[in-house]
C-alpha cells in the first residue's frame, strides 16, 4: 500500500498480479552535483523474470578416488580405447607409457600411473586429484639430475647456459691454450662431445668431461699418470660460459663441477 495513496501497489486481476504503483525513485544526495537512486520499485522487485537456479553457477560435484570415470564429463565417461598415453622425463630422456585401459574410478587411474612411473624410474612425479578437486594434478619435485638429453635452456633454474660467443679456455698456463667451441651445443651431450673431440683434436690427451656419479653435475677427469695441471678459464672477462655450465677451476685431477640446478620437465 501506498501511504500517501492508499492505494495498493500490487492488484490480483484475472490475468495475474498487475502492478498499479508509480515508478517514482528516491535519490540520496552524495555531493552538491551528485545523486545515488536508493529504492526499487514494487514492479522491478516482484515481478522481475526469476533466474533458473545455477544456471550461472558451476554445480557440478568435484571428484574423489572413488568417482567412477563414467560418470566424469556429464556422463559421457573417459575414452580408455586404446586407454594408454606417455609421459616423457625431458630432462632424463625416460619415456613412460601409462595404460589405464582396466581403470574403473579415479584412484585407479592415480595408483596405475604412480606405480608405472616408479617402474620407469621417474620419481619425482607424482600423479594426485588436484586442490581445485575437478582435475588430476601431475606434482612435481625437483631432483636435480642432468642426463646427455638434458637441454640447456633448463639449466641454472630455467636461464640456461651463455653461449655468445660459448667458448671455454683450458690452459695450463704456459704451453697449453686450447679454445673450446659450444656455440653449437643444444644439450649436455653436445657439450660432452664438443669438448672431448676438441681436446684430443689439439693433442691434449687423456682429459675427458662427463656427467659426474650423482647425475647433478659435470666433471672433468685428468687420467694422465702426472697431471697436466691444467684449468678452465674464460676466455675474457666479460664471458661466462664456464661459469654458466659450473666448469671453472682447476682439473687437479678432476674438476668436479657446480650443480647445474636444471628446472623440471616433463612432457604428457
Amino acid at each position: 500500500i501506498r501511504p500517501w495513496t492508499n492505494a495498493r501497489a500490487l492488484v490480483a486481476s484475472a490475468n495475474g498480479v498487475v502492478y498499479a504503483g508509480d515508478d517514482g525513485r528516491i535519490e540520496f544526495q552524495i555531493d552538491s552535483s551528485s545523486r545515488m537512486v536508493i529504492n526499487l520499485t514494487g514492479q522491478e522487485v516482484f515481478l522481475g523474470a526469476l533466474s533458473v537456479l545455477g544456471e550461472e553457477a558451476d554445480l557440478n560435484v568435484g571428484i574423489v578416488g572413488f568417482t567412477l570415470l563414467s560418470d566424469l564429463h556429464n556422463g559421457q565417461g573417459v575414452d580408455l580405447s586404446p586407454g594408454t598415453f606417455t609421459i616423457t622425463d625431458q630432462n632424463l630422456g625416460i619415456i613412460s607409457t601409462i595404460d589405464v585401459s582396466a581403470a574403473t574410478d579415479i584412484n585407479d587411474v592415480l595408483t596405475i600411473i604412480n606405480a608405472q612411473l616408479a617402474a620407469d624410474g621417474i620419481t619425482n612425479l607424482q600423479a594426485t586429484i588436484g586442490l581445485e578437486k575437478n582435475n588430476i594434478l601431475l606434482d612435481t619435485t625437483q631432483n636435480g639430475l642432468i642426463s646427455n638429453v638434458t637441454a640447456l635452456d633448463k639449466l641454472n633454474e630455467g636461464n640456461g647456459v651463455d653461449l655468445h660467443p660459448g667458448e671455454i679456455l683450458v690452459t695450463d698456463g704456459g704451453a697449453i691454450n686450447a679454445t673450446v667451441d659450444f656455440s653449437s651445443a643444444a644439450t649436455i651431450g653436445d657439450i660432452i662431445t664438443a669438448f672431448n673431440t676438441q681436446i684430443a683434436a689439439q693433442g691434449i690427451a687423456n682429459v675427458a668431461m662427463q656427467i659426474n656419479a650423482a647425475g647433478t653435475a659435470l666433471e672433468i677427469i685428468d687420467s694422465n699418470g702426472v697431471p697436466l695441471g691444467l684449468s678452465i678459464m674464460e676466455t675474457s672477462a666479460s664471458e661466462n660460459t664456464a661459469s654458466t655450465l659450473g666448469i671453472l677451476g682447476d682439473i687437479d685431477p678432476t674438476l668436479m663441477g657446480r650443480d647445474l640446478d636444471p628446472v623440471v620437465s616433463f612432457k604428457v
